[in-house]
Parts: C-alpha cells; sequence; structure tokens
C-alpha cells in the first residue's frame, strides 16, 4: 500500500477523452505534465488499488492502456474516482465544472455507492445460508 494522488486530465490533443495519472507528489492545477488541464485530484492511502477500481468502472472506454486514456466524459471519470471504497480525500476539482455537472458526478456516485451496498447485502445473505448449510450438514439434518 502506497499514498498517492490519482489526477485525471484533459488534453486539447485528445477531445473526449481522460487520462488517469497517479504520482507519489501532489500536482499543482491547472497545468498537467504534458500540456494537458488537470481537471480533478484525489489522495488515496493505496494509489494503486484506487487506479484499479477506476479502471474497473472505465475500462470498456478504454482508448490505450499504456497511457491510461479513456474515451469518456469528465464526469463519468470524476464519478469513477469518487466512488472507489477505499480510503480518499478529493484535494481539487476544476472550479470551471458547473452545477449540472457536479449534481451528475453527485448521483452517479450514489447510484454506485447503493450497487456496492446491494452486492454486499447480496453476499452477506448468501453466506449466512452457506453456514446454516454447512451447520445443518454437522448436525446431519440432511
Amino acid at each position: 500500500m502506497q499514498n498517492g494522488y490519482v489526477t485525471i486530465e484533459t488534453h486539447p490533443e485528445h477531445p473526449g477523452q481522460i487520462r488517469i495519472i497517479t504520482s507519489e507528489i501532489k500536482p499543482e492545477p491547472p497545468q498537467g505534465a504534458d500540456g494537458g488541464t488537470i481537471r480533478y485530484i484525489a489522495r488515496f492511502n493505496d494509489v494503486e488499488a484506487a487506479r484499479r477500481h477506476i479502471h474497473e468502472v472505465l475500462k470498456r472506454n478504454c482508448e490505450d492502456i499504456d497511457t491510461r486514456r479513456y474515451k469518456t466524459e469528465i464526469v463519468q471519470a470524476i464519478a469513477a474516482a469518487e466512488s472507489v471504497e477505499l480510503k480518499h480525500e478529493r484535494t481539487w476539482m476544476d472550479p470551471s465544472l458547473d452545477a449540472d455537472a457536479l449534481a451528475a458526478i453527485k448521483e452517479k456516485v450514489d447510484k454506485s455507492h447503493q450497487r456496492h451496498r446491494l452486492v454486499d447485502h447480496i453476499a452477506r445473505i448468501v453466506g449466512a445460508i452457506a453456514v446454516a448449510l454447512l451447520i445443518m450438514r454437522m448436525l446431519k439434518v440432511f
């Protein structure tokens, strides 16, 4: 586990795409490393796990895995990062995002958390049934 930052950038040479960048040092917005524009920064306690979780959400839109470039809207990318259920803290978000974009991000994050809670609930029920069946088998009920 390594602390670090997840940065989401857009770049004028790649319209309609975002780039996920991980680093140990907090970037200084808004200028990215290669001429891109930083749109979002979050600090994670396990930055590599966070990157994998974000990739899992955005993988269908992956354009280039080597550069971690995805063909998606900035709202979807930020929501993917915000919905990662690892300890994290948003350190910066592009102030040019309007109220509609912020509301859309919140809605997507809330839906993602609801889905995660539902899956967790189902897994707990299945686990409880498995334990009950195991106990019944040990007691030779069937």
